[in-house]
């Protein structure tokens, strides 16, 4: 356990802990608090994670078995599984959301670039389930003998940080998600199969973010302007408006239907998208950054 303490401590290092007092000031974290302060509190769990724990007993019991060096840590004196669950248990979440957030924003600002060169930021988003055990989280079923959650993130291509999470059930859909992200205009979002809900992807449209889907088979529509010449890979590059009722009456614009063959892959993929200004291996580029997430 001595090296993950020398990292753990190397992170401490990079976070603002007065950035963070003010965070808990502001929701009132620490009143009534005499000790295993919110500080406390992050850093066990960050030591935690570090350290793969599996449990919060399991954690407890690793700090307490050495508890001076814990205490030097940040740990304070008093880290035991009554103190942790209770606080867990008991504090505002938002302390941790909003400074986790803060940490995002300030890691992305070091690691700014441009290598798409495009004129915005490129996001990846998706989701992934987390198996939990229905005997204890009986609210977490979503198929017959199994329970779990899932994790949707929104991740920065170009600095290869998440920047955005949101946790539901794992039996809702994922194309819900789309609700919640913080779009920013002029801004790519790159989306798989599994986001092809028009009506959320006009509401994309309107606020002047733009976005690539991967195109499911069954898409009814009519190509109404198309390009002749095109680069190597480059199957069809068309301007599409919808003919199916549902589809047209939720996105009642044209859009861009491009279909590309992957050599590395020897598959065949069809985008759609609103961005009409890039050329169509940019668009295939955005989605295979996105798939080698």
């Amino acid at each position: 356990m001595h090296k993950e303490k020398l990292v753990f401590a190397q992170l401490v290092e990079f976070l603002n802990a007065d950035k963070f007092r003010h965070i808990v000031d502001k929701h009132q974290g620490n009143r009534y608090i005499k000790s295993f302060t919110c500080w406390n509190q992050l850093l066990v769990l960050m030591f935690g994670q570090l350290c793969n724990r599996k449990s919060l007993r399991d954690l407890a019991m690793a700090i307490g078995a050495h508890r001076g060096k814990g205490y030097h840590l940040g740990f304070g004196s008093d880290v035991k599984l009554s103190n942790l669950s209770k606080a867990n248990t008991n504090r505002d979440y938002r302390i941790f959301e909003e400074f986790a957030y803060y940490m995002v924003g300030k890691a992305q600002s070091k690691r700014m670039g441009n290598i798409f060169k495009i004129g915005g930021k490129v996001y990846a988003f998706d989701s992934t389930t987390i198996d939990l055990c229905l005997n204890i989280y009986q609210w977490a079923r979503f198929r017959k003998a199994k329970g779990g959650v899932k994790i949707h993130t929104l991740f920065d291509l170009e600095t290869q940080i998440p920047t955005f999470f949101h946790i539901t059930p794992a039996a809702v859909n994922d194309v819900n998600a789309l609700d919640v992200i913080p779009y920013e205009p002029g801004s790519f979002y790159v989306f798989d199969h599994g986001y092809n809900d028009f009506k959320r992807l006009f509401r994309i449209n309107e606020i002047k973010s733009l976005f690539v889907v991967r195109a499911k088979n069954n898409l009814q529509y009519k190509a109404v302007r198309w390009k002749r010449k095109m680069p190597k890979n480059v199957l069809s590059d068309s301007v599409v408006i919808f003919t199916g009722y549902m589809s047209e009456k939720h996105y009642p614009k044209p859009l861009r239907r491009i279909v590309f063959h992957d050599e590395d892959q020897d598959r065949k993929f069809t985008f759609l998208t609103n961005a009409f200004s890039l050329d169509a291996l940019q668009v295939a580029l955005l989605y295979k950054n996105r798939w080698q997430i």
